[in-house]
């Protein structure tokens, strides 16, 4: 056969094989869920009714068999079993008869959404009568007030460094720091309105990580004065790659470190520099001696949690999905938060564990609180974030999101920002 007669025979071809590499296009599976309650939120002994939709390149998976696990909260198993999938969206069922959270697990790998996270849907069963687990040591105030009296003895050391380009003609931002307890220096930002005061404080407290965040100038533009505090004792103009070393090193298992004493566990020397920042906030010659906001995400929202038990004059508190509550959750068969302090269950970091419970810190709060929470998160399970709502004083509302793993509801992040600048007040 002649060249040319080739070249048509391949061209002639080339449909035939673009339509076997279609047929050959590889398997993405996905999935929806939902409740039979928006809310997802029952009484106990109710039944919820979870609705799976399984898709295959967007077209539906109508023929084979979906398995599934029920949990309460990812500790307890409910049920398992498989259920059939077909032209109607399958539906698993499922009830608790005491206060907790159901979470539906699907166990096929395929089916697992968002991708690599098997957690997809929780209902909360009389939520609201969910009791911590832990237990508030006699000695807990004392101890806290022996470590404020600490820091506060340290001279404060303060070193500011204007920043212009992070400045405007709103508010001015500057690199801050103070001299903390054990020879070591807290980090973060500070940005003050540009207008005359007084005016409101906001402090805005980390979520777990190597990297600081920047200062917070969406809040001083609107009239707070504003901090932002870095929880690891290193400034927070590193290069990329320090802050890269430092989670690969130095910082790698901070949230476990010292855990064996109450003395040098990290987050004391964290929570010292959380006084160290509202000392300055409360004595700042603009505040406008009544609003000390507080708020943050995941370790976040427990710090935002244990500054509103270290410092009384914290008037507001907006946490999202708080971690560090209920530690004690693992030695009763129930669920807590991060990050999982207890390691088998020792008894001696359990004793430690109660006294950085954010729990125990929000029983001596006296503000308002906006906590939200996933039903469907496995980081900082949803039992653990109520355990700490329970204690907290009136008036508190809680958020919650059946669908929701650990993540930022968009609907919660309005709300809080309504919430803030309101100074604390309900829309």
């Amino acid at each position: 056969m002649t060249r040319p007669k080739l070249l048509w025979l391949a061209f002639l071809l080339l449909p035939l094989l673009d339509v076997h590499c279609v047929a050959q296009a590889e398997d993405k599976f996905t999935a929806t869920v939902a409740l039979d309650r928006a809310d997802g939120l029952y009484g106990c002994g109710e039944e919820a009714v979870f609705s799976v939709r399984i898709r295959n390149n967007d077209a539906p998976v109508t023929a084979g068999e979906l398995s599934y696990l029920l949990s309460d909260d990812g500790v307890a198993q409910v049920a398992s079993g498989k259920a059939q999938l077909g032209e109607e969206p399958t539906t698993i069922r499922g009830t608790l008869q005491k206060p907790g959270v159901l979470r539906l697990t699907l166990t096929d790998k395929q089916y697992q959404v968002p991708p690599n996270n098997a957690h997809v849907m929780g209902a909360g069963f009389d939520v609201d009568r969910i009791e911590p687990t832990c237990v508030e040591p006699e000695d807990f105030v004392a101890f806290w007030e022996q470590q404020k009296a600490l820091v506060r003895a340290i001279p404060a050391d303060v070193k500011l460094e204007q920043v212009a380009e992070r400045s405007d003609d709103k508010q001015t931002s500057f690199r801050i720091s103070f001299a903390n307890i054990e020879g070591l220096r807290v980090y973060g930002w500070l940005s003050v309105p540009t207008a005359e005061g007084p005016h409101p404080a906001i402090l805005t407290v980390p979520a777990a990580g190597y990297r600081p965040y920047g200062p917070s100038i969406h809040w001083a533009a609107q009239g707070f004065i504003s901090m932002v505090l870095f929880a690891h004792a290193y400034p927070v103009d590193l290069a990329p790659e320090a802050y890269d070393a430092l989670g690969q090193g130095e910082l790698s298992d901070y949230r476990g470190r010292g855990r064996e004493d109450r003395e040098t566990y990290y987050f004391r020397h964290v929570l010292t520099g959380c006084t160290r920042f509202m000392d300055y906030l409360i004595t700042h010659p603009q505040w406008d001696g009544e609003n000390l906001i507080v708020t943050g995400s995941s370790q976040g929202g427990g710090l935002s949690l244990m500054c509103a038990g270290l410092e009384p004059k914290v008037s507001a508190i907006s946490a999202n999905v708080p971690a560090l509550c209920d530690h004690s959750g693992c030695l009763y068969g129930r669920a807590c938060g991060w990050p999982r302090l207890i390691p088998n269950k020792d008894p001696q970091i359990a004793a430690v564990s109660a006294y950085y419970d954010a729990v125990n810190f929000a029983r001596h709060a006296n503000c308002v609180s906006l906590i939200s929470t996933g039903l469907a998160d496995a980081t900082c399970p949803p039992t653990s974030v109520y355990s700490a709502f329970s204690v907290l004083p009136e008036p508190k509302r809680m958020f919650s999101t059946p669908w929701m793993g650990h993540a930022h509801d968009p609907a919660f992040v309005k709300l809080s920002n309504e919430f803030i600048a309101g100074l604390g007040k309900w829309q």
